[in-house]
């Protein structure tokens, strides 16, 4: 079984006309579309749309198709040339319609048209519309690095320390300043007042 191409003719006032062995669509006195007439096996028309008598009894000669819908796609009619009444023909659709594996292979091969056809109209679509460019954002909120750290609070309980309040000494070098320190400067949560005195009296 040979299956043929459905041609939609949606464009308001186009002419739909035979050119020899082909099915040519005018708009406007300008050709927009040409195509063999044996790859056609269904016209079908939104709207407001010309057919000429010509095409018309060429479709019914052939067994073709010639549908008719209103603008918002309501079936109004559809004309079809005679049909063969082969009754060997009708029990394989009915035996068919009665087989599970048939049936869903029906279901899939037309689920797989749905998406493929949405998939086309979503590219043409996107072909036909052009994005606006976006401009480029010239006020950025500028990144600090490294990021600031909030202050650590004063432990509630500390003692402050006597050798704080010894007079300066020369500068030395990183390590010996921090083995000089005293314990209390670096944890002063755990030494009291009088130990803090008594090391810096013998520190002296």
């Amino acid at each position: 079984i040979t299956l043929q191409n459905t041609l939609y003719i949606m464009t308001p006032l186009a002419y739909v006309h035979l050119d020899n062995a082909t099915l040519r669509v005018d708009v406007e006195h300008e050709k927009r579309l040409q195509v063999p007439l044996h790859h056609v096996g269904a016209l079908v028309c939104f709207g407001n749309v010309l057919v000429s008598p010509a095409l018309v009894h060429r479709l019914a000669d052939e067994g073709k198709a010639l549908v008719l819908l209103d603008d918002s796609g309501r079936f109004k009619a559809r004309m079809e040339g005679p049909v063969s009444g082969n009754i060997l023909l009708r029990l394989a659709q009915h035996r068919a319609a009665q087989d599970p594996v048939v049936t869903l292979e029906l279901a899939r091969a037309c689920v797989a048209g749905k998406i493929r056809n949405s998939r086309t109209l979503v590219q043409r679509g996107a072909r036909e519309t052009e994005l606006p460019a976006t401009p480029a954002c010239s006020t950025a909120a500028p990144t600090i690095w490294p990021p600031r750290c909030a202050p650590r609070r004063q432990h509630a309980r500390s003692m402050p320390c006597a050798a704080s309040r010894a007079k300066p000494r020369a500068a030395t070098s990183p390590r010996s300043t921090a083995s000089s320190s005293p314990p209390c400067a670096r944890n002063s949560s755990l030494m009291d007042a009088p130990a803090a005195r008594r090391w810096t009296d013998s520190t002296r």
